[in-house]
């Protein structure tokens, strides 16, 4: 994870650390069957109209209702544990969630990932993302669909 992102404390910081998130955004767990079922974490955030270009100020929440603007800017993040890596599990999980939002409207959804991260940037490019030089840095690729 970007050092932003990391979780301060180790395990005894998940908890607040998963907190902190859920004041800017949408939290869910992504789930298997079997003994280990935890996956990961999906992140969803619905960007104000300002956010979309300037994503400084705190975004809009929610996302389930359905009632979204059609041009509504969105932000997807996921986390999946190490374990799971090349298993799929994050190519079908931004799939999942791309096809439940084109039945609400078909909003602009925006990921970002690490620059040397090269399998998440494929989890997105193979949904429809394309990288967005503009919005980019250094450090840091954002990716549009």
């Amino acid at each position: 994870l970007p050092a932003e992102l990391s979780v301060p404390g180790g395990e005894d910081g998940i908890e607040e650390w998963i907190e902190e998130r859920e004041q800017s955004s949408e939290v869910y767990l992504v789930r298997e069957t079997g003994p280990n079922p935890l996956l990961g974490l999906l992140f969803l955030i619905i960007l104000g109209e300002d956010d979309a270009e300037d994503e400084e100020d705190e975004p809009a929440r929610g996302v389930a209702s359905g009632d979204e603007d059609a041009s509504q800017t969105m932000m997807i993040g996921y986390i999946i544990a190490e374990n799971a890596w090349g298993c799929g599990f994050a190519s079908e999980l931004v799939c999942g969630v791309m096809g439940g939002l084109d039945e609400i409207g078909n909003p602009t959804v925006r990921g970002g990932v690490a620059s040397d991260n090269d399998a998440s940037a494929r989890v997105l490019t193979k949904n429809g993302f394309s990288l967005v030089e503009a919005l980019s840095s250094d450090d840091l690729d954002m990716y549009e669909a």
